[in-house]
């Protein structure tokens, strides 16, 4: 499978997950703000990695694309969560 393809199956697990009130309950944080765990939630493959970012204004993780299949499959394979959670997996 291609980067690119990897990057957009993600991409409908996270849109999923964020519009899921369940998934993406709103949190307080230490600081008191009200914060949800997906938020303009987006995959998309830059050449080399899948890049995924769950909070639009937090940055983003880069994984290899062997990363990115491992993440899909746990995805595929009924995980919810995000892509660091697959050092769990393994």
């Amino acid at each position: 499978m291609k980067g690119k393809e990897i990057a957009e199956r993600i991409n409908v697990y996270l849109e999923r997950f964020e519009k899921d009130p369940v998934i993406n309950k709103v949190l307080l944080n230490k600081g008191g703000m009200r914060l949800p765990p997906y938020y303009s939630a987006y995959a998309v493959f830059n050449g080399k990695t899948v890049e995924i970012t769950y909070i639009s204004y937090q940055g983003s993780s880069n994984l290899t694309k062997a990363e990115a299949e491992q993440y899909l499959t746990a995805l595929d394979n009924g995980f919810i969560g995000k892509d660091f959670g697959i050092k769990e997996i393994k």
